[in-house]
C-alpha cells in the first residue's frame, strides 16, 4: 500500500511539473512577462540581450516585459528539458519573435510541487 501511494505521488509530481512546463511554453509565446514571473524565485539570474546580472523578482518581471515588448513573440517551442526531480532541472527552447529568433534557457527547481525558475538566458540565435 505505501509503494502505491508513493507511486502515485511520484507520478502526480511529475504530471504537475509537465502542466507548468506547458504553461510556460504557452506564457512564452504569448510574450507573458507577469505569468512567467509568477514562477520565478525570490532572486533570478537574467541574461538577456541587453542585460545581464541577478535581480529581485520584480526588477527582472520588467525587465522581461520590456524585452516582449522590443520583440514580441510569434512562437515558442520546446526543444530539450531534462534534470533530476531531487535538485534543479532545465528547459531549452527557441523563441521565435518578429524580428529575430531566440535559444531560451531555463534552469529552475521543484518546491513543493511547484517550478521556482533561479536562471533565464535568452540568446539571439
Amino acid at each position: 500500500m505505501r509503494s502505491v501511494l508513493l507511486s502515485l505521488c511520484i507520478c502526480l509530481g511529475i504530471s504537475l511539473n509537465a502542466q507548468e512546463n506547458s504553461n510556460l511554453a504557452t506564457l512564452f509565446a504569448n510574450g507573458d512577462a507577469k505569468g512567467i514571473a509568477a514562477f520565478f524565485n525570490n532572486s533570478v539570474e537574467m541574461n538577456l540581450p541587453d542585460h545581464n546580472g541577478i535581480y529581485q523578482k520584480e526588477q527582472a518581471t520588467m525587465l522581461l516585459k520590456n524585452f516582449f515588448a522590443a520583440n514580441p513573440p510569434v512562437s515558442f517551442e520546446v526543444k530539450h528539458e531534462g534534470g533530476s526531480k531531487r535538485k534543479s532541472s532545465f528547459q531549452i527552447g527557441k523563441l521565435k519573435c518578429k524580428k529575430a529568433e531566440y535559444r531560451t534557457y531555463l534552469i529552475y527547481n521543484s518546491v513543493d510541487g511547484t517550478i521556482q525558475i533561479i536562471e533565464l538566458r535568452i540568446e539571439e540565435e
